[in-house]
């Protein structure tokens, strides 16, 4: 029999899934799924449900077969996945997490048990974080965000999601600064026993995964390092030009107003016009480009390099 599943969702990579991933696991009732890293079910949900309707739709009637019975055959593959091997037999959840939240919109329609938590972070923040971690380009990395926050814009104002009680959103600063409020909000989402867990112990968690601070590691390591005075991952943007800010504001301004997070030189003069319309044309045709090398490379490479190429989205 397979735990209950936790769905963690983080906007785009460096939002804090890990982190939370860790924190929830500290519950005695909860322990990490048998899937190492990230899931990605849900990113990669609309062609499971394609596959899903294709094949049902073929289907006749008269054949009497039950849909629901083959659906949830496929869920239950999915879910017997994720159950650990290990660990101790009487935690009720598994928590897993995918730092995507493209497709999360599918969640009910994928899964009839579980929960699903959300998470955000402020786009400067994050698209810090992401460039230094994987070495992007700014514009690249704002374009991520912005997608993801789409993608929980969609979450948000689904009615169906938000009232189901299975699904909750929340934000990677409120968790890092509110630390025992956020957690005791998501206890009790998922109906479990405060006094089971060790809320000093979240409070003071070590730092998994930070781009800034490593211990003695040149790059981002996932071991454990003791948190110190001098960690702060909120405000990582604080050098940021008054035209970086345009051009984020530009971008993304509208999900960051959306969810609450704070714009800075927001202000609509000539020149904020102007450097955007141009970095915006200059943007379309580098994009352009590098999807045009993608391709001919391909060519190279066989078949299924080719179609890979073809479905490429430069970010």
């Amino acid at each position: 029999m397979h735990k209950v599943p936790v769905f963690i969702v983080g906007i785009n990579p460096r939002s804090g899934t890990n982190y939370l991933y860790q924190l929830i696991a500290l519950h005695p009732d909860c322990v990490h799924s048998r899937h190492y890293g990230e899931d990605f079910f849900l990113y990669a949900s609309d062609k499971y449900l394609d596959f899903y309707h294709l094949v049902t739709k073929h289907w006749s009637p008269d054949w009497k077969n039950d849909n629901e019975i083959f659906r949830r055959a496929l869920e239950l593959g999915l879910l017997n996945y994720l159950n650990p091997g290990n660990g101790p037999e009487s935690a009720k959840y598994m928590v897993t997490k995918t730092p995507s939240a493209i497709n999360s919109r599918n969640y009910l329609e994928m899964f009839s048990e579980g929960y699903m938590i959300v998470i955000t972070r402020k786009g400067q923040d994050l698209v810090e974080s992401f460039m230094k971690t994987f070495n992007s380009r700014f514009e690249d990395a704002v374009r991520g965000w912005k997608r993801g926050a789409a993608a929980v814009h969609d979450v948000m104002n689904d009615a169906k999601l938000m009232n189901s009680g299975r699904v909750i959103v929340i934000k990677y600063e409120d968790l890092y600064q509110k630390n025992t409020e956020v957690m005791t909000q998501i206890l009790d989402f998922l109906k479990l026993d405060k006094s089971k867990f060790d809320f000093d112990k979240s409070a003071n968690f070590d730092v998994i995964g930070s781009s800034t601070f490593k211990g003695n590691s040149e790059k981002v390591t996932w071991d454990p390092i003791p948190k110190t005075k001098t960690f702060n991952p909120l405000g990582r943007f604080s050098h940021w030009s008054r035209f970086r800010h345009y051009r984020f504001n530009w971008m993304a301004g509208k999900y960051s107003k959306e969810f609450g997070y704070e714009l800075y030189f927001d202000s609509k003069d000539p020149i904020y016009y102007i450097y955007n319309i141009l970095l915006t044309t200059y943007d379309f045709f580098h994009r352009t480009i590098r999807r045009t090398l993608i391709i001919l490379k391909s060519f190279s490479k066989g078949k299924n390099a080719r179609r890979d190429a073809f479905d490429i989205r430069i970010n």
